[in-house]
């Protein structure tokens, strides 16, 4: 049986400070058994894309999986602008 869910996942441009260049932060609520902490990635900014859609689901799936690739896959992946440099992902899973 294939069981879909969704998960929601922000992504953020962090612009350069004094020692680092511009960032990308994609972050989501983890585990309620953890207390739902926010769970992060980052990674450099590339400036040849704007695009970072394909990153973040794929960060949050491998966390998700914990390095099990066939646990979860991705089904479908809705984008949307939050404005002041945040997207929002919304990922719906099948296991």
């Amino acid at each position: 049986m294939n069981i879909s869910f969704g998960h929601t996942v922000t992504i953020k441009y962090l612009g350069a400070t004094d020692c680092r260049g511009s960032r990308i932060k994609a972050s989501w609520e983890g585990w309620p058994s953890d207390d739902s902490k926010v769970v992060s990635r980052t990674i450099g900014r590339d400036y040849s894309t704007d695009d970072y859609t394909e990153w973040a689901a794929n960060a949050f799936l491998e966390w998700l999986n914990g390095g099990d690739w066939s646990l979860h896959t991705i089904k479908s992946v809705a984008k949307g602008n939050l404005g002041g440099g945040k997207d929002v992902l919304i990922i719906t899973m099948e296991s």
